[in-house]
């Protein structure tokens, strides 16, 4: 999983040595959307990006995103919302275009999320949140309809049971392109980690490790496994079956067309 231009040729190094192990993604987190610029998609970095994309065709755009409380740690000045919210869109604007799935990043600003969301799936226009009052989102309606990605993973996911509710209420087929992960070693920060996993439906909960150390990515995800399980009240062979074929599901769409077809 790309975060920043600087790590993509890892991805890149990973992928040809291991090519029945990883799939490859390449993608501008918001912790690093400060070094980009965003005033259009056909400079670098972002020819790049689609460039990596077309020569790895199995490739998602992950991970992407955007961060309300993302700091720069020298100055502890927060980074400017409204860049990270323009690079969000320039990369699933790429993901529509190509049909790939995306890996998103979001922290405290669900609900611009899910505004954002809502415009994609024709139910309204953006606007600026109640809660977050300062970070504007661009309502100006595209001339035509955009395409939009196959699928999307909302990743180590820390919305409220309510909001998995309002996610999955978006227009259908818009809804079903939605899968919710969770990881262990960040999810169970919160006590209510439960009732987000209960809320998710059998066939769109994901498990990840969100760690930057393969070498701890097997036991990472031994205990999101037992975590899911426990929660959903399987064995660990049941959810290893599940999540298997939610994984392909999730991967799938994107190879093959799936709801993008439909919408």
């Amino acid at each position: 999983m790309g975060t920043r231009p600087d790590d993509w040729q890892t991805v890149i190094d990973a992928a040809a040595k291991w090519p029945d192990r990883v799939v490859p993604s390449f993608g501008i987190h918001p912790w690093f959307a400060h070094t980009i610029p965003s005033t259009t998609s056909s400079t670098q970095p972002y020819t790049t990006l689609e460039t990596h994309l077309t020569t790895h065709p199995t490739a998602t755009i992950g991970e992407i995103g955007i961060d309300s409380i993302a700091k720069d740690r020298t100055t502890n000045e927060k980074y400017p919302f409204d860049h990270q919210f323009a690079i969000f869109k320039h990369q699933m604007d790429l993901a529509g275009r190509l049909g790939r799935p995306v890996n998103v990043h979001v922290v405290q600003c669900h609900g611009v999320l899910l505004e954002y969301f809502a415009e994609l799936a024709g139910k309204g226009k953006s606007k600026k949140s109640a809660k977050n009052k300062s970070q504007s989102v661009d309502a100006t309606p595209p001339p035509t309809a955009p395409k939009i990605t196959p699928t999307i993973l909302l990743h180590s996911f820390s919305g409220s049971p309510q909001m998995i509710t309002s996610l999955l209420s978006l227009p259908v087929p818009f809804s079903r392109r939605i899968f919710f992960s969770f990881s262990h070693a960040i999810n169970t920060r919160s006590a209510k980690f439960a009732d987000r996993i209960k809320a998710v439906p059998d066939d769109r909960i994901l498990i990840e490790s969100d760690l930057h150390d393969a070498s701890l990515v097997d036991r990472a995800m031994w205990e999101g496994l037992k975590m899911v399980a426990g929660v959903k009240g399987w064995t660990l062979e049941e959810c290893v079956e599940r999540v298997k074929g939610n994984v392909e599901e999730y991967l799938r769409f994107g190879r093959e067309g799936g709801v993008s077809r439909q919408g």
